[in-house]
This record gives structure tokens, sequence and C-alpha cells, in this order.
């Protein structure tokens, strides 16, 4: 497999507005109307992957494994898992990056890109973690913060490259 390679995060809130996004190993530098145009276009095919995940659980039987394994291209594989009535996209791999997703009862939605040979490391734990003991402590906590405005708190940046870069996947 080789060794992973965390490129970025993000958050998203629920009306598509990203209020974090950083990066630690990118192989080029884009513009910030590049950044935007990047962001809007995830969370585009956050929306989508997420309508046809919601799709494909309709009819299993809860906690059973609904998709996982190779396109017809054989381009890309997700992994899916039924919830209930409605499915969870927890990674998509394609090409040579890897999109791993995680989405709070609220609604916000956290993103890694991941190199795609990410193998045994439950990265869904890792967005978790940062949601609990990052986004929850210093974003939402912070009285100074207003929900939905960009994270510009340099506690948080801090608690999330030193989190982040002691991963054993960085």
């Amino acid at each position: 497999f080789g060794k992973m390679t965390i490129y970025s995060f993000y958050i998203f809130m629920r009306d598509s507005t990203c209020v974090f996004s950083r990066e630690w190993k990118r192989s080029r530098i884009v513009s910030p109307d590049e950044a935007i145009g990047e962001q809007k276009n995830m969370f585009g095919l956050l929306f989508a992957m997420k309508n046809f995940c919601k799709k494909m659980a309709s009819s299993p039987a809860p906690g059973s494994i609904v998709g996982g394994g190779l396109t017809p291209t054989g381009s890309a594989v997700s992994s899916l898992q039924n919830a209930g009535s409605c499915g969870i996209l927890q990674y998509y791999v394609a090409g040579n990056y890897a999109l791993h997703y995680f989405e709070s009862a609220t609604g916000v939605r956290f993103v890694l890109l991941t190199s795609k040979n990410f193998g045994n490391y439950n990265v869904l734990q890792y967005l978790r973690e940062i949601y609990d003991n990052i986004y929850v402590e210093l974003a939402i906590m912070n009285p100074l913060y207003k929900i939905g405005d960009t994270i510009r708190s340099e506690a948080f940046i801090s608690k999330l490259d030193t989190y982040v870069k002691s991963l054993p996947i960085f």
C-alpha cells in the first residue's frame, strides 16, 4: 500500500458554506478563486453522493452492508452502511485520492482528503474525534464564535494541526 498522506480538511455547514479549510501536503498551490470553486464542487459531490447513498440504502435490512467495491469503470470505491432508513457515506476513492466523510447530527460535514491507500486505518474515527474534541470544544463552545461564520480561532487551528500531525497516517 505505501505510506498514507493527508492532503486537506474541510468543514461545511448544512447550507453548503465552507467554514474551515486546511491543507497540509498538497502537490500544487491554488488561488483563492480556485479554492472556492473546489469547495463548491466538493459540497456538490457530497450532496449527490449522500442522495445516491440514501436511495441505495432504502431497501436492505438495518445494519447490513449496502455498497463498497468498484464502480463499473473500476475507478472508484465507496463505503456505505445502512443506518435505519438512510445510508451513510463514509469514504469515496477516485484516482489518486480518498475523500473521508463524517456528518454530525446537526448536519455539519467534516471532510478529510487523503491518499487512497488508507488501508485498515479508521479515518472516520479520526473525523469523529476532530468533531468531539476540537470543533465542539473550540468552536461551538467558544462564546465569540457565531455558528456559520468562518472559523479563525488560533487555538482551533493549533489543536487541529497538532492532532492531525500526531496521527499514524500523517
